[in-house]
């Protein structure tokens, strides 16, 4: 649990007191964009044979 929460909030606290991200919406949106990793979602396309599964990750 340490592993995967200790680099968001990192990331969380960087964008927020160095970077000064004050609208939500936008730094929401970054911190999920830097947690995703398109070869990946290649991948699961693949092995899916759909899109469903990355149909939430889509603008």
């Amino acid at each position: 649990m340490f592993v995967t929460l200790f680099p968001l909030l990192l990331t969380m606290l960087f964008g927020r007191y160095v970077l000064r991200y004050d609208n939500a919406a936008i730094f929401a949106g970054a911190l999920s964009g830097s947690r995703s990793a398109n070869p990946a979602f290649g991948g699961v396309l693949d092995k899916a044979e759909s899109a469903v599964p990355t149909a939430a990750l889509s603008p």
